[in-house]
């Protein structure tokens, strides 16, 4: 996997054309691990997988950190997934959400190629999640970093881990209304 075909798989990921996702860059059979759980196996069940979620959630992929194994083979990029739910279902990372409610996911993803398709993906939580305030959402508690899995990825170089405050995670669109602050 090149940057060119990294791009245009997060180009049509959200525009959701799944049908060209699958189609043009997932192999015949893909697996696709999320948060240590298989969540599809070959290309129709990945095709239905994101059909399914995008029912009922707008899911928005944003990479802001990538690398390319310089054979194709592999891939690891850091993202975000923006999701903003329309009725109540599941993010395709962040899990069941409320309508009305928006998410901002850091994932960690692992891509690695069979000829010159995804083979594999593995995508995992990174640092929690924050969660935007919608009028009327109530947030749910985050499990703390030792409740979450750990991430099983080989990175070519490692990454400093920061200290993570799980109490602060959950960030509102805007102030809490003055009846709220007591």
């Amino acid at each position: 996997m090149d940057r060119a075909t990294y791009e245009d798989y997060l180009v049509r990921h959200n525009a959701g054309d799944f049908a060209a996702v699958a189609e043009r860059h997932f192999h015949p059979e893909i697996e696709i691990e999320v948060a240590g759980r298989c969540v599809a196996r070959g290309r129709a069940a990945a095709l239905a997988w994101l059909t399914a979620a995008a029912a009922n959630v707008t899911s928005t992929l944003y990479a802001y950190d990538h690398e390319f194994d310089p054979n194709g083979l592999e891939a690891w990029a850091d993202l975000y997934e923006w999701a903003e739910c329309h009725r109540g279902g599941d993010s395709l990372f962040a899990g069941r959400m409320r309508a009305g409610e928006i998410r901002i996911t850091p994932l960690r993803a692992h891509y690695i190629t069979r000829g010159d398709r995804l083979g594999c993906m593995v995508l995992d939580l990174a640092d929690g999640t924050i969660e935007i305030d919608r009028p009327g959402t109530e947030f749910a508690p985050l499990p703390s970093a030792a409740e979450r899995p750990t991430p099983d990825l080989q990175r070519p170089r490692e990454r400093a881990q920061a200290d993570v405050d799980d109490g602060a995670q959950l960030l509102p669109a805007r102030p809490a209304p003055a009846h709220h602050r007591q």
